[in-house]
């Protein structure tokens, strides 16, 4: 099992611990906000963003040099740095990074925007604005590039205070635009021992400049355009509400660009950034592991009294056992009300995922059941949540939520779900569907329909579990 870095350790964290603790081996949807570090007042950090603009600055020079292509494409070569665990991945720490094509074709946007003077170069982050080929997963993966030496001295002042293990890695330091190359050093690093008695590093990260999103992405401009600029929209764009605004985004940051509006990045780039209240986390973005680890230690005694490891139970049996288990602990134990976040909302798959991979997690450990669980991590074709093995054997879990508008596509022939079995040559799966509204409950009649169809080929079973919060 995946754990806290502070649980590998032995550390009791707490909320006034300033550092982020991860689940290593596990993304947090958690990324570094470039306007908090800008304003770090750690001693390992505090240039750190000057850092940052300088390396972007010295890029956007040598783009127009003679320099051999190659060489250019090394420079913008900002890997996933998964010893922070931080990013997309709900059920790993690996991740594409923002490399080749994708990242020299937003250093040439980033150079013509701030040629234009649409935003300068001290509010780089803007760029998400104008380029779907970067976001707050691909900003951070720069700034921990560029950053990953200076991030490195500030765990080890946690490691060395707390007295955490550290070891010597061989790692991919810092970018020599003397040599176009980037350095390879060993360096000292925290570390834990996972499970697989694996030595690995871990980067720890100040909270203080952690964010939900950076504040340039996603609707958050449209949002502030539609608060303070209502005019400007009106006289540009036809729309009837703000959801059909989100939709013209693109359409609106193109204008903006082509009219060199650059009055409205300044008014929109001295708004104060704040960082993700860990504290609160409303959205649920961190605390999935501990909610899950709650949830099944209050209710473990309500799970089926199989607690030894039984090697005459088949996989379909033990797999039947487990969720049978899930079911009763969301039905009937209230467990509903964790697929809630603070603003009761519902959670989104991958979430719901995260949740449902650790709470089986745990009850395969607590029944002693000999099989084994893993993420299918998104690799590109026919992936899925959940494979539970034993031996050769495999059953594959697929999580979706019953508002999820291409709920009734993913059972057709040539679908995700299809595809692995086929590729895969599994033979049985479950799709499991959180109900979190009442009307939804028809979809399942056309869901079973359709497993019908296939049952001569395949073995789908249809699972739904009510979500549905009670008064």
């Amino acid at each position: 099992m995946k754990r806290r870095y502070s649980e590998y350790v032995r550390y009791k964290y707490s909320n006034n611990d300033e550092w982020f603790d991860p689940q290593v081996g596990w993304d947090a949807p958690l990324f570094i906000e470039p306007q908090l570090l800008k304003n770090i007042n750690m001693p390992e950090l505090k240039h750190g963003y000057e850092k940052v603009i300088e390396y972007i600055s010295n890029i956007l020079k040598i783009l127009d040099t003679n320099i051999d292509y190659k060489l250019k494409r090394k420079m913008v070569d900002f890997e996933e740095v998964k010893e922070a665990n931080l990013g997309f991945s709900y059920d790993s720490n690996e991740g594409s990074g923002l490399t080749g094509e994708a990242a020299i074709k937003v250093m040439i946007k980033m150079k013509k925007l701030l040629k234009q003077g649409l935003f300068d170069l001290d509010h780089f982050e803007n760029i998400v604005i104008f380029d779907d080929n970067i976001n707050s997963d691909r900003i951070t993966d720069m700034i921990l590039c560029i950053l990953k030496q200076d991030f490195i001295k500030y765990s080890l002042k946690i490691a060395y205070k707390n007295n955490f293990p550290t070891d010597k890695f061989k790692i991919r330091t810092e970018f020599d635009f003397n040599k176009m190359k980037w350095k390879k050093e060993i360096l000292e690093i925290p570390y834990i021992i996972n499970d697989k008695m694996e030595k690995i590093p871990v980067i720890l990260v100040p909270k203080s400049i952690l964010v939900q999103e950076i504040y340039s992405e996603g609707e958050n401009f449209i949002d502030w355009l539609y608060s303070n600029k209502r005019e400007y929209l009106d006289e540009n764009f036809e729309y009837r509400t703000k959801k059909n605004l989100y939709k013209l985004k693109w359409k609106i940051a193109e204008e903006i660009a082509n009219s060199n509006r650059n009055y409205l990045l300044k008014e929109f780039s001295e708004i104060e950034v704040k960082p993700y209240n860990l504290e609160v986390d409303e959205k649920h973005l961190n605390n999935i592991y501990e909610l899950a680890k709650k949830l099944y230690k209050k209710n473990r005694e309500y799970f089926n009294k199989i607690k030894v490891k039984d090697y005459d139970l088949e996989l379909n049996e033990i797999v039947k056992i487990l969720l049978d288990d899930l079911e009763k602990l969301i039905e009937n134990r209230r467990g509903y009300n964790t697929l809630f976040s603070v603003e009761n909302k519902f959670l989104s798959e991958p979430k719901i995922s995260k949740l449902i991979h650790t709470i089986l997690e745990l009850r395969i450990k607590n029944g002693r059941f000999d099989v084994q669980i893993s993420p299918e991590t998104n690799s590109g074709f026919a992936t899925v949540d959940l494979k539970i093995t034993k031996g050769e054997e495999k059953i594959i879990i697929e999580n979706k939520v019953s508002s999820n508008p291409k709920l009734l596509d993913c059972l057709n022939e040539g679908k995700q779900l299809h595809k692995y079995m086929e590729l895969e040559k599994c033979k049985e799966a479950y799709l499991i569907v959180f109900i979190n509204k009442e009307d939804d409950v028809e979809k399942i009649n056309e869901l079973h329909r359709k497993v019908d169809k296939y049952n001569k080929k395949y073995l789908i079973h249809v699972k739904y579990i009510k979500c549905m919060q009670k008064s």
